[in-house]
């Protein structure tokens, strides 16, 4: 594996994503608890919302699990534990939440309440991003191009920023031109023909990207 110089990586900074998750809650036996808890949010009340999140992750509502992990990461309404927030992202990431997996990505690349995991991160990025989540798609993108946790890849590098650009446009442009540059041709080539799959073929399994 590709071993990356200090200053190549301080140059690079991943995005955490860490958004509390205040959508309409789905219908589910927790959905009740999960809204009461995202008003008590909303209105400063972190106490009340740790509970009733509680509540509704405890019935296994992803989201749920999601905003309880967020307090705990945080500290709002809970004492701030780096253990518990991983515990609930987790739960939720394995029910295939794409907002949890590039959280518990980011923990396992800072090593916040689980062992420092390149490997672990990359791989939870990786589901995220094909599952449409924009921050885990450009992480991943930096986690190829440096090769950490995965083999320095820069053709699958360049199709995920490519890909995290085309959906949110929050990739600075000089960051995309700097990264074609290290790309022959035909690299770039490969890469676009990788960004086309992706959304001709959109949360699917997409065997290319590894």
């Amino acid at each position: 594996m590709t071993r990356v110089g200090a200053n190549e990586w301080s140059s690079k900074r991943l995005l955490i994503g860490a958004l509390l998750a205040l959508g309409l809650a789905p219908v589910h036996p927790a959905a009740a608890d999960l809204a009461t808890g995202i008003v008590a949010y909303r209105e400063g009340d972190f106490l009340k919302a740790a509970i009733e999140f509680r509540i509704a992750a405890e019935k296994n509502d992803p989201l749920a699990q999601l905003n309880l992990g967020l307090l705990f990461d945080r500290g709002e309404g809970v004492e701030q534990d780096y253990a518990q927030a991983a515990g609930w992202y987790r739960k939720a990431a394995e029910a295939g939440n794409a907002r949890a997996q590039t959280n518990l990505g980011s923990m396992y690349f800072s090593g916040l309440g689980v062992e420092q995991d390149y490997e672990s991160a990359a791989r939870w990025y990786r589901r995220a991003a094909i599952g449409g989540n924009v921050t885990a798609q450009y992480n991943l993108a930096v986690l190829h191009e440096l090769g950490l946790g995965v083999v320095q890849d820069l053709v699958q590098a360049k199709a995920w920023m490519e890909i995290a650009a085309a959906t949110e446009g929050q990739v600075p442009p000089e960051e995309l031109e700097g990264l074609s540059k290290k790309l022959s041709v035909d690299e770039q080539v490969q890469a676009q023909a990788l960004v086309d799959r992706y959304f001709k073929n959109r949360n699917q399994p997409l065997g290319d990207f590894k």
